[in-house]
C-alpha cells in the first residue's frame, strides 16, 4: 500500500470517475485504475463499485482513514518546515457563502502577505456539508452557522450578527425597536 494508491481511491470518490481522477491527479486513467487495482488485490476487497461508480463499504472506510493520512502527510511537511521558523503548508477552510463574501479577501490577503508559503485552500459550502468535512479531515476549520451540536468539534464564536427587518414607513412594525419571530410570521 502507498500514498498514490490511495490518493487514486480519493480521487474517484472526490470525481465520480475514474477519468475524472485521472485528469484531477494529472496522469492517465490506467494509472488510477492500476493503482486502485493493486489496492484492492492487496486488502482482498472491492473499494469502487465500477458498475455504478461509486464507493462500497470498505471503499467508504478506506477514503476516511485515506483522508485524514493526506492530512498528516501534509502536516508533516509543515512541521519539519516549522522547525525552520518557516510557516508553510496547505491549510483548507471551509467558509458558508454568506461569510465567504467579506471574510475571504482579507483573509486571503493577510495569509499572502504574513504567510507567503501557506497555500490557503477555500472551500464554500454550507453548514450541513463543512462539518463531515470537517470531521473526515477534509478541511481543517470551518466558519458555520450556529448553533451546531457536536461534541467532536470545537466551537469559538467570531462574531454576532444584528438581523433587521426592513419595511416600508407606513408598515404596522415599521415604528418597532424589537420584533419576534412569531410577529414576523
Amino acid at each position: 500500500m502507498d500514498l498514490r494508491q490511495l490518493a487514486a481511491v480519493v480521487a474517484v470518490a472526490d470525481h465520480g470517475s475514474f477519468s475524472a481522477a485521472a485528469r484531477a491527479l494529472h496522469t492517465v486513467q490506467s494509472n488510477v485504475s492500476a493503482h486502485v487495482a493493486r489496492l484492492e488485490e492487496e486488502l482482498d476487497v472491492v473499494l469502487i463499485d465500477r458498475s455504478r461508480g461509486s464507493l462500497t463499504e470498505e471503499g467508504t472506510v478506506l477514503v476516511e482513514r485515506a483522508r485524514r493520512i493526506q492530512a498528516e502527510v501534509d502536516a508533516l511537511a509543515a512541521d519539519v518546515a516549522s522547525v525552520r521558523d518557516t510557516v508553510s503548508g496547505t491549510a483548507r477552510l471551509g467558509i458558508i457563502g454568506t461569510t465567504a463574501r467579506w471574510l475571504v479577501p482579507p483573509l486571503v490577503d493577510a495569509v499572502t502577505a504574513d504567510l507567503p508559503k501557506v497555500q490557503l485552500v477555500v472551500v464554500d459550502a454550507t453548514t450541513s456539508s463543512l462539518l463531515p468535512q470537517l470531521a473526515n479531515g477534509q478541511i481543517d476549520l470551518a466558519v458555520v452557522n450556529l448553533p451546531i451540536d457536536d461534541r467532536d468539534v470545537e466551537i469559538e464564536p467570531l462574531f454576532e450578527e444584528d438581523q433587521l427587518v426592513v419595511a416600508p414607513l407606513d408598515h404596522p412594525l415599521a415604528d418597532r425597536e424589537r420584533v419576534s419571530v412569531a410577529e414576523l410570521g
